[in-house]
């Protein structure tokens, strides 16, 4: 190994090592109050009826053996069941630490597929950043699928890494394998490998073996999945999960009015009232339910545009909505990042960046489309879009997309290295426009001179 590969794998590792240490003690000095509510509690019954009647089912645990259904993604349960299997008694603490290893190597393998396309220096910055950032470090201690579906997602862009870089079947199907994994995790990505699969096969003939064979593992899993889900009945299902969210997602109002009937208030009762009408208007006959959501947004188009097209806005915000607020899913005391020290100082400077970061990410993406940055900076850029893209069509939730903050701040770097390559290195693109704009002033000013002498003799 070269003196800089062995530079490079140092930074790497002791950026996994901060972020591994942080998530570790927030962990252990931070309770979640009420840990199995929400989402937790749908997970963890799926854990127990999968433990316990070898059945995927959200029914409450009971004697009887439940319905299957398949209204959650099956990847977090099966996580969870195995650790619980794994650790019958210390179920809770097992889950949190693995999870906080888990989002460790979040950072390990995105680093891995960073090293290419970024400097070391730029490396150290990217690395820290993902290391730091709040919402990576408290999220491991809730039994919520993002860390898992984050380190799925950065296995995946890692492992195609490798595959471009080495021109290796193998590790293209590692890579499908894991994006397979990560949609068996979370839906919403089902469609994303295939679709970059069969653009970049068609777009590189010379890599079309690595791209199908991605392509295929990538399905794999999914298709079983959904092979299994049209044997059973279709009234608990991932589709009307989904539905579930675009109809909560069109409305401005959801978020404010899921914690307005928290809070007893009637008006909020009433909107929530409308949205589940709607809801359930979508599980009888779809397509009367879609016209209906279509005619009421049509009926206030301007204020309709201006929802949707802020959704991106707030999908990236700071703070969690269907939550107990700022970083936390749920209620947590004693969390380090509420006391005034170093790790609060740097979460308001974070915060003050957030906005920042997000657009340098879209910067990002753009240097990556008009400078031709290819390899895993193109899967990155295209898988940010993606994720905005469907969840502005969706639900905006901020705890969406905790799962690719690496992401986003590689490309954010990626931006900031670009433009400070293009303004301070001696032959980037501002210095030598300097130059030749001094050296025809220069020029000029000489000639000049030599008239006005010529006019003075």
């Amino acid at each position: 190994m070269s003196r800089q590969k062995k530079r490079t794998a140092w930074i790497i590792l002791a950026c996994t090592l901060l972020a591994l240490a942080l998530r570790l003690y927030f962990t252990n000095v931070a309770i979640v109050d009420k840990p199995i509510s929400g989402d937790a509690r749908d997970y963890t019954a799926y854990a127990w009826n999968l433990i316990n009647h070898s059945v995927f089912s959200s029914a409450a645990p009971s004697p009887a053996k439940p319905v299957p259904d398949s209204y959650r993604d099956p990847g977090y349960p099966v996580f969870l069941a195995a650790v619980v299997s794994a650790f019958p008694t210390g179920w809770y603490g097992a889950v949190r630490w693995i999870q906080c290893l888990l989002g460790a190597l979040t950072v390990l393998a995105l680093l891995a597929a960073a090293r290419d396309w970024l400097r070391d220096g730029w490396l150290i910055a990217a690395g820290v950043l993902m290391a730091v950032w709040p919402h990576c470090i408290t999220i491991p201690t809730y039994i919520l699928s993002e860390t898992l579906f984050g380190f799925l997602v950065a296995m995946a862009l890692a492992a195609t890494n490798e595959a471009i870089r080495r021109t290796d079947t193998r590790w293209a199907c590692a890579g499908g394998l894991m994006f397979g994994a990560a949609a068996l995790t979370n839906a919403v990505l089902m469609p994303f490998a295939p679709m970059v699969a069969a653009i970049f096969a068609w777009r590189s003939p010379t890599e079309r073996r690595q791209w199908l064979a991605l392509l295929l593992c990538a399905v794999m899993l999914p298709g079983a999945w959904l092979a299994r889900g049209a044997t059973i009945d279709a009234g608990q299902s991932a589709g009307l999960r989904a539905s579930t969210n675009f109809v909560q997602g069109s409305w401005s109002s959801y978020h404010a009015a899921a914690h307005g009937v928290a809070a007893g208030d009637e008006t909020s009762k009433r909107i929530m009232g409308t949205i589940d009408g709607e809801v359930a208007e979508m599980a009888r006959d779809p397509s009367a339910g879609l016209h209906a959501i279509l005619d009421r947004l049509q009926a206030t188009p301007r204020d309709s545009m201006s929802w949707y097209l802020s959704k991106p806005a707030l999908l990236w915000s700071w703070n969690l909505q269907i939550a107990s607020g700022h970083i936390y899913p749920f209620a947590t005391s004693h969390s380090p990042f509420q006391v005034r020290n170093a790790l609060y100082a740097m979460t308001q400077l974070l915060i003050a960046m957030n906005d920042w970061m997000a657009a340098a990410a879209l910067a990002g993406c753009l240097v990556v489309a008009f400078r031709g940055v290819g390899g895993t900076a193109s899967l990155s850029s295209m898988l940010l879009l993606y994720v905005t893209a469907v969840y502005g069509i969706l639900q905006s939730e901020p705890r969406y997309v905790i799962a690719f903050r690496g992401e986003e701040i590689l490309l954010a770097v990626l931006a900031v290295a670009t433009a400070t390559r293009a303004i301070f290195e001696p032959n980037g693109p501002v210095l030598r426009h300097f130059r030749r704009t001094t050296s025809r002033f220069g020029n000029e000013k000489a000639g000049g001179l030599a008239d006005g002498m010529d006019r003075a003799e």
